[in-house]
Formats: C-alpha cells, structure tokens, sequence
C-alpha cells in the first residue's frame, strides 16, 4: 500500500487533530470554480450591467484558467463597487446563483438527501471528539448537514450530555466567543458560507439589513483578496493568527482536498512552524489527501510541518489505480471502530486475537469489503438502539446519567464508540456477532434496513435484539419501535423476520430468553402472539 500512515493518530487519542477541507471535499456535490462561471457569466453580466448602465469589460484571463472564476468576481467586484452597489459581494453570490442553485442551498433551505460518506465520517469523527477543530475553504453547508443529521445543532445550548451536542461557525471577529468553548466543535469558514449569504439576502429584501452587515459580510472569491497581503494590525487578523497557535500547535492536521494556494494562511503557519512542528511523530504530523501532490502549496505546506511529500501524502481517485476520498473515509471510519471494540474485549483474549488479525488485513487494503458496510451501516444503529433501551450506563463527569437523560431523538444521532466507562456490552456483543458473521456460510447485507441483517436468499430480515437484562424493560418498548418502522417500510417484510436474541459474550442463550426477546417484539410489532417469528442465537446464523 503506498500510504505513508493509517491516521493513527485518530485512534490513539493522545490529541484531537485539525481537519482542513477544501474544494475537493465537495467534489462531485457543487459545480467547481470553471463550471459556475461558465454556467452564469452572460447572464451574470447582464445583470450586473443593468444595474451599473455600461457593458461588463472583457475577461482579462482565459475563461477555462483555474482561476478564471475570482478574477471575474474582482471585475465584477470593481464595477459594482464603482456603480454605489450597497454590497458588491452579495449581488455577485446572486446572480452566480449561491442563494437560488439547490446544489448550493443544501443544508440551509432545502431538504437534503443522505450525507455522503465523506461528510458523514467528517460528523461521527467529530462527535468522538477526534477534531480539535475543522477549517473550510468551502462555500457550502455540507459538514454542517452532516454534524445536524448526526445530533449536533448550531449554538446548541444542551450542557448535560456525555458528547459533543453543539458547533459553531466563525467567519469573522465578530462570530469568536459566541458558544460556550466546552464540548463545541468550532467550524472555521474562512472563504464565507452560504447559510450567511442566504441569511443576508434575506434581510436584505426585508428591509432589515444594517450598514454593519454589509460591512462585516464575509464572501472571499476575489482573485485579490484570495492572495494579497492581509492587513496585518487588524483586530480580525490578529483574531485570526491567535486561532492559528491555539488551534494548530502540537495537533496533527489532515488536510483533504485542498491545494493550499491561500498565501496568507500559509505565510502565518511558517510564522509559527516551529509550534506546528511540536506533534511529536513526523508520521502523521501532516496527511495531504487530494489526487495529486502539487509543488506550490503542498510542498510549502511539508516544508512547514518539517515532513517529506512520502510522510504525508495520500493519494485518491481520480489518480490511477487510487480510491476515492468516499472509500478512504470510509476506511478511516473502519479501523477506528475497530480498534475501540478491540480496547473492549481484554475479558475475551481469543476473540481480540482474532480482530487483530482482521485489523491488520485492512490496515493495508483500502477496498471496502462487508466489514466496511457492517461499520458504517450497522454498528451506529446497533449502538444507538442499546443505549436507548437503557442497557449501556453512561456518565457525566462521574455522575450516572438515567436513561432517558440522554438525548437520542434523531433517527440517525450518534453515539459516539469511543468514551471512558467502565463497561461497554453493547461493543463487546457487536465483536462476537462480527465474528459469527465471518465464519456464516451466508453473505449478508446491511443497507435495507439499517440495524438489521438482509439475506438475500429468501428475503430475511434478522433483526438483532439485545438478550441481557429484561427484554419487557420499559425503555425496550420504546425503542424498539423504531427498528419496526423501519422493517415495515421496507419492501413489506413485516411478517418475514428473524430474531436474534444477542448476548453480551456470545454464549448460547436460553431458551425462556429467547421467548422473552419475542414477546417483547410481538408486543411492539403489535402482532399476534401465534405469528410466524423465529428466534435464533448467534451459532445460528
């Protein structure tokens, strides 16, 4: 495998790493620069002439360059402000189409369909606290949706939960100190963002927009401001660079999809390489995912971190023969679950030996296999489903927390794998089913009914269900529900499931267990006491 680490760092959770993320983060999901331009310049320029009474000046680049689009922005920029435009800046993002281009508005106006797998990594990873911040280049609200689809809300003001339940977005000086600093994921957008840009508008039309709005809108697509010297006794600048220390220093930072061509960021880490070189490892110390490795920013970047293009760079699709970024999160997301369960099972040697084995054979393939799907798809819905039903004791700064103190409404919200409790049953029983689905005869999915088992042969459903504590236990009722829904909307399998009755050490369960765990599903199912359910342990799947 040519990659130079397997994001370790992640799992060893000596120190949250900096997540930083541009363009290619949202590749595939929004046009890129040279499809928004060619897509809206004539009609751009139409209007913007309207509004200044004289033709738009021709394009002094080629309108293919890369960085054809700012170079545009700083003409159009120039004309509006010429013109007395109230805000150059938004009138650009409108009639490039931001605030009315559905691939734009996703996470802020529009309903949006599932996070792609890139984003929804990004989330998780987020509310195990792996990121001791995320800084963004990008426009849009993808991460954003993806930390909401998972149970994180803006400025959220929940204090009593044992995760990260909120994040901020910082655009400008004025955003720094708005939400508390404990347990708030802070989003570092310093090129603008679409929420604002909406917001904005909207107040605008109202009528409500204030002179300090239009003065502090943030909206970087100028070819100028994009790589001029910044003023540097700035109150923001300066608010800025404090960011970079106390963000930056001694923390890995992984890098994904962005060519680092922002000269002032650049300028400012090699103001302080000398703190951003303290992570001890130069293995891991900086990870550059993006097709290529470009000699500009990329290589001032490794200078910076004191690292060689070999110790820090990943390459993807569409570089021959590489994965893409969704495979490589994916990947990542993969060898963090499982070396959390492996942590769990110091109790059970002969099973952690084996998930040894199974970890090492995919530390060096990043190709999905079951094992990917069975993470990504299953295990949340398994681990949410125990916690919701009471069987996992969680805690706050040492103080048991009941229940029904935790906040788990969202179909999708997310417990994190990785928290310091004493005990964690509903990881150690998710290793022995992994490894009795390693050793079936039978390939099953997980995608139809998330929490669930499909094999495609005869079209079953296994549901599994915790078999420890008392399966009539009030909060089993109420959670189970949940998983029939989902089962009854899927292709009318209602009366077509199997039940696994699953124990936390993978022991064979008792027969009068396996008749409770089938009452209690009857029951919720609100089906007949005589209807054709089967119930089956782990050695018989």
């Amino acid at each position: 495998m040519p990659y130079p680490h397997t994001f370790e760092f992640l799992r060893e959770n000596d120190r949250p790493a900096v997540f930083m993320c541009g363009a290619g983060t949202s590749f595939g999901l929004n046009p890129m620069p040279r499809d928004i331009l060619a897509a809206n310049r004539a009609s751009a320029e139409a209007a913007i002439a309207a509004f200044t009474g004289k033709a738009f000046p021709a394009l002094t680049v080629d309108p293919t360059a890369a960085d054809a689009l700012y170079v545009w922005a700083g003409q159009a920029n120039d004309e509006l402000a010429a013109a007395k435009h109230r805000c150059p800046k938004l009138m650009i993002a409108q009639v490039l189409g931001f605030t009315s281009d559905p691939k734009w508005l996703i996470g802020v106006a529009l309903p949006a369909a599932q996070a792609q797998p890139r984003h929804r990594v990004i989330a998780r990873l987020t509310r195990e606290e792996c990121w001791q911040s995320i800084w963004t280049f990008n426009w849009d609200c993808h991460i954003e949706l993806a930390l909401e689809s998972i149970g994180l809300k803006e400025q959220e003001k929940v204090e009593d939960q044992p995760w990260p339940m909120r994040f901020q977005r910082v655009l400008t000086l004025r955003d720094y100190g708005k939400a508390p600093q404990n347990r708030t994921i802070v989003i570092h957008k310093r090129h603008g963002c679409i929420k604002n840009i909406n917001d904005l508008e909207t107040r605008d039309i109202d009528g409500k927009a204030t002179a300090d709005d239009y003065v502090n809108f943030r909206f970087r697509i100028t070819k100028v401001e994009l790589t001029e010297e910044l003023d540097k006794t700035s109150a923001d600048y300066k608010s800025f660079c404090g960011q970079i220390v106390s963000a930056f220093a001694g923390h890995p930072l992984a890098v994904f999809g962005w060519s680092a061509s922002e000269k002032y960021l650049l300028d400012e880490f090699e103001n302080c390489a000398e703190q951003l070189q303290k992570y001890p490892d130069p293995v891991g110390r900086l990870s550059i995912v993006d097709p290529l490795y470009n000699p500009d920013g990329h290589s001032r970047l490794s200078a910076i971190y004191a690292v060689t293009k070999e110790q820090s760079h990943f390459p993807i699709a569409p570089a021959p023969g590489e994965p893409d970024q969704d495979n490589l999160f994916l990947w990542i997301q993969t060898l963090y679950a499982l070396a959390v369960i492996h942590r769990t099972l110091d109790d059970h040697k002969v099973l952690q030996e084996w998930l040894t084995t199974v970890i090492e054979g995919i530390k060096v393939d990043v190709r999905p296999s079951w094992i990917t799907y069975w993470v990504d798809v299953f295990l949340p819905a398994w681990v949410q489903l125990c916690w919701r039903t009471g069987l996992v004791t969680a805690s706050l700064g040492g103080r048991k927390l009941r229940p029904e103190q935790i906040m788990l409404e969202g179909e999708e919200w997310y417990v994190p794998l990785r928290q310091d409790l004493p005990e964690r049953p509903e990881l150690i029983s998710a290793a022995y089913l992994l490894k009795a689905l390693s050793d079936s005869a039978d390939t099953y999915r997980f995608d139809l009914v998330s929490g669930t088992l499909y094999l495609d042969s005869g079209a079953q459903v296994v549901l599994p269900l915790p078999a420890w504590g008392d399966p009539s236990h009030t909060n089993m009722l109420n959670s189970v529900p949940r998983v029939v829904a989902r089962i009854k909307t899927a292709r009318g399998f209602a009366n077509r499931v199997t039940l696994l009755a699953m124990p936390i050490d993978g022991t064979p369960v008792l027969d009068h267990t396996k008749g409770a765990v089938k009452a209690a599903y009857l029951l919720v199912a609100k089906l007949r006491s005589d209807a054709d359910i089967t119930v089956v342990g782990l050695e018989e799947i």
